[in-house]
């Protein structure tokens, strides 16, 4: 892969081996080529391998760079401090060192068995697991608890964010660096505005805010990873408006995820931010108003249910329970008006297990007893046809 990659001085390898081999051999990856790469294990990864199998610990940092003579060398291996800042805050890295020049993101293997340490950059960072498990820690000075990453999932890191990653497995991981610079003309036009993705973004490239990220459970989706294959190959070639299809295959992995996985989205519990989440708290209401409570989605956002609806109301002036309420009372309308169903079971498909409860809510709300409103609605539906 063709920018400078990671964080230590022999660790840059991983980013330019498919790079060399374009270069000194002037072939096309393919990719089975991706796939190899990937899932093979590299010198360095054999010997961090080793080194934990026998100990049950990492490497320390100092150790590895003793070590480095002993990994496969590189014309192009650069120190720590070249490619970044070391400062009280722990190792921060920039859009210059990471992401090619040319392109709007860049694609890195992230090594087997090697420490974690506290990091932040300034671009965005999405953690797929194509295969295995891993834990990351955000915000780890705050002694977070580890977020377990299984295959499929898509961990996605706004800028500012610290955060260090354990993957002492044989899984294969890929990080994906996007930049912030210019992520709004290239990416964020992509994605739908009502969407939690787009307000997620948009908060991170406007707010200062740093504890948050964003987690979709894909659940190993087969098309997805299809077309991250795809897209790192077109990185790879690095061929005529490659860079666009890159972009572009991205921006359908976003629209997938956004399509098939909504309902697996998990937030940071980060209060900073609860206000960002109420377009995405309405969302989740539409889809699940028939199945869900206060306190479900409350669990869901891993927030508090009394101040989520503290803050729901701040936000939007009107209750978390009467929003839900609603919801309900709207889908129950259109069914009446549009089906001859019994009442009993208009009930059970809004959400009501007992239709005496349901007719009560719906009164209130309406002014008419479920019945009333379908005779009312018929009534006029066949007024309007005879004209």
């Amino acid at each position: 892969i063709k920018s400078a990659f990671f964080y230590m001085q022999f660790v840059v390898l991983y980013s330019i081996k498919i790079w060399r081999i374009l270069t000194l051999k002037q072939t096309c990856i393919s990719r089975e080529d991706i796939i190899t790469w990937l899932s093979t294990p590299d010198k360095s990864e054999i010997i961090a391998r080793k080194h934990y199998q026998g100990t049950q610990c990492n490497y320390r940092m100092d150790e590895l760079f003793g070590l480095a003579n002993d990994f496969e060398s590189s014309t192009d291996l650069r120190s720590i401090s070249e490619i970044s800042e070391l400062s009280e805050d722990g190792y921060k890295f920039t859009e210059t060192d990471w992401i090619h020049p040319f392109s709007s993101l860049s694609i890195h293997k992230h090594p087997r068995y090697f420490p974690p340490f506290d990091h932040y950059h300034y671009f965005f960072e999405i953690c797929y697991v194509i295969d295995g498990f891993c834990e990351h820690i955000i915000n780890p000075k705050a002694e977070a608890h580890p977020l377990t990453l299984h295959s499929g999932d898509f961990l996605v890191i706004p800028p500012g964010t610290h955060h260090m990653i354990t993957m002492n497995s044989d899984s294969t991981i890929v990080n994906i660096l996007i930049r912030k610079t210019n992520f709004e003309q290239v990416f964020l036009r992509n994605i739908p505005e009502n969407s939690v993705l787009y307000q997620f973004f948009v908060n991170a490239l406007y707010t200062q805010s740093s504890k948050r990220y964003i987690l979709f459970r894909s659940n190993n989706d087969l098309s997805i990873k299809e077309i991250f294959y795809n897209m790192a190959v077109e990185y790879c070639n690095n061929q005529l408006y490659s860079n666009t299809l890159v972009n572009q295959y991205l921006s359908i992995i976003f629209t997938i995820l956004l399509q098939k996985h909504n309902q697996s989205i998990e937030f940071s519990n980060d209060s900073s931010h609860t206000h960002s989440l109420i377009p995405a708290v309405v969302q989740y209401i539409e889809y699940h108003y028939a199945h869900t409570s206060i306190e479900d989605i409350a669990q869901h956002f891993n927030i508090n249910a009394s101040y989520l609806g503290k803050v729901f109301k701040e936000k939007t002036e009107h209750k978390l329970i009467d929003t839900l309420i609603n919801t309900r009372i709207e889908s129950a309308k259109k069914i009446l008006s549009s089906t001859s169903i019994s009442i009993e079971h208009v009930s059970e498909l809004v959400g009501y297990n007992d239709t005496t409860h349901f007719i009560r809510v719906f009164k209130r709300k309406t002014g008419k007893t479920p019945l009333q409103y379908r005779k009312y609605t018929w009534q006029n539906q066949r007024s309007v046809s005879h004209r």
